[in-house]
């Protein structure tokens, strides 16, 4: 094996002990590490709460509101690909209903393409989210009053 597949292995090795170490915890120790866990989150939590120019950051996004252009744009995003899959999930059912198996092939390709989209509109939002854990804020920006001001103005 070349070195860094050597590595990986014995990493791998080293995972698949943990784990197998792990799952052979009794009820009462996986609870007492699951107790550690959770305390473990409840003192690191106020440490990671302290300022820091990551915090900066995350301010000045919701104060200039590029947190609120970036998760608007995030969420069109989404919105696209969930029309586009849904038009190509109707565009492949309509192609499996025809009677040629050449036709009906394609469909179900356009059905697993369809499919995909569908599953790629979640990425933006896990995007959005990825920033949100890091500090940059986005969705928090986000103030909801909007809909309640629109239907104020429409009735």
């Amino acid at each position: 094996m070349v070195g860094g597949d050597l590595r990986l292995q014995v990493a791998f090795d080293e995972w698949l002990s943990f784990e197998s170490y792990i799952l052979r915890l009794s009820l009462v120790q996986a609870r007492i590490v699951a107790i550690l866990v959770i305390g473990l989150n409840v003192v690191a939590a106020p440490a990671m709460a302290q300022g820091s120019p990551i915090d900066e950051v995350g301010d000045a996004m919701c104060g200039t509101g590029i947190g609120d252009l970036v998760a608007l744009l995030l969420a069109a995003i989404s919105m696209y690909l969930i029309v586009k899959a849904g038009i190509r999930a109707t565009m492949a059912f309509d192609k499996l209903g025809e009677a040629r198996s050449e036709t009906q092939f394609e469909g179900k390709k356009q059905l697993a393409g369809a499919g995909k989209t569908l599953g790629g509109a979640f990425v933006p939002v896990a995007f959005g989210g990825i920033l949100e854990v890091v500090g940059m804020n986005t969705v928090s920006c986000l103030s909801f009053d909007i809909g309640l001001m629109m239907s104020s103005l429409l009735f």
